[in-house]
């Protein structure tokens, strides 16, 4: 997908080889409202350290993170990374976070949403929890297992502005790659669970144990099978230490 959005990027963060973007959450609402309004698409892309991880060894999600025309630190070992690095962000933005934040922008301005993803009846339940606390937002839906080629013409219909796309990593950031031009939309946000936490299919951690960067552990204790994840995730440490040595 060809990226027309001409926001500035000129504070941004290389975190093994991935431009991140320096914001806070507000600064990245004001981003994204501001690729909404120009010439789409704009994909925006949510890595957290087992997306870096795995981009190390995969040159095709590496091209793609490179290319996005935003990317924001959804995790804290990419915080983390960046403070190793001696590159330090502003903190974590979560995707979550900043799709929450959109929706009363998206509102007060008349654009169309569309979530795409989830199992069967998610997005659907998602969109009717959203519509009850902003009954001027259009929202749209299609869940997760449509045939890859067919969402992009049922969003297109719509005439939706921004998409958000739950598909999971790196399935979402591939299908925005190579369909988000033909949803018409302006602006293409893969966000892995997020639909389902709208839903109210799937918690977050509490605020609290957001703020103290603990977030992957909730969800580890919630659901021990992550746990695989979480040792690969870690890696992302060592590799910063080692970007750091070679950079001296």
């Amino acid at each position: 997908m060809d990226h027309t959005g001409t926001v500035s990027r000129q504070h941004r963060i290389d975190v093994l080889g991935v431009l991140v973007d320096n914001h806070t959450l507000a600064s990245a609402v004001d981003a994204a409202m501001a690729l909404v309004e120009q010439d789409g698409p704009s994909q925006v892309v949510t890595p957290n350290a087992e997306m870096l991880v795995n981009a190390r060894q995969s040159p095709e999600l590496l091209r793609v993170l490179q290319g996005a025309a935003m990317v924001i630190a959804d995790g804290i070992g990419v915080v983390k990374a960046a403070d190793i690095l001696g590159r330090p962000l502003k903190g974590r933005v979560a995707g979550a976070d900043l799709a929450e934040a959109l929706l009363p922008r998206l509102e007060e301005s008349g654009k169309v949403l569309f979530l795409y993803g989830g199992q069967p009846g998610v997005a659907e339940g998602a969109a009717a929890k959203l519509r009850e606390r902003y009954p001027r937002l259009a929202i749209h839906t299609a869940h997760g297992f449509l045939p890859a080629g067919d969402a992009a013409p049922l969003i297109a219909e719509t005439g939706a502005d921004v998409v958000y796309v739950g598909l999971g990593s790196p399935r979402q950031e591939f299908w925005i790659r190579d369909h988000g031009a033909a949803t018409g939309a302006k602006l293409l946000i893969g966000l892995g669970g997020t639909i389902d936490v709208f839903a109210g299919k799937k918690p977050r951690a509490p605020q609290w144990i957001q703020r103290l960067g603990f977030e992957w552990l909730y969800q580890t204790i919630r659901d021990p099978r992550r746990i695989k994840r979480v040792w690969k995730s870690r890696r992302i440490l060592a590799y910063a230490r080692w970007q750091r040595h070679l950079e001296k």
